[in-house]
C-alpha cells in the first residue's frame, strides 16, 4: 500500500465517521502525496518508509537494528 494510499483511505474514514481532520493533519497530507510522487518519479525503487536514514530519529533502536543487519554507519 502507498503512503498516499494510506492517507487517503484515513481522511476517508474520518469523514465517513463524521469526523474532520485537523487542519495540520490535512496539509500534512496534502504534503506527503507530493512527496510520494516525487519520490516515485526521480527514484521508483527507494521505500522510503524503509530507509533507515530517515526513521533513525523516529525509531532509533528498530533502525540501529537494521542498519547493522544492512552494514550501513550512520552519520553523526
Amino acid at each position: 500500500m502507498s503512503l498516499g494510499d494510506f492517507i487517503l483511505s484515513s481522511l476517508e474514514m474520518m469523514k465517513q465517521y463524521g469526523m474532520t481532520a485537523p487542519k495540520e493533519m490535512v496539509l500534512f497530507s496534502k504534503q506527503m502525496l507530493y512527496m510520494e510522487r516525487y519520490i516515485k518519479g526521480l527514484a521508483p525503487d527507494w521505500q522510503v518508509a524503509t530507509d533507515p536514514f530517515l526513521v533513525k530519529n523516529i525509531f532509533q533502536e528498530e533502525a540501529a537494528k537494521s542498519a547493522a543487519d544492512a552494514g550501513i554507519v550512520f552519520p553523526d
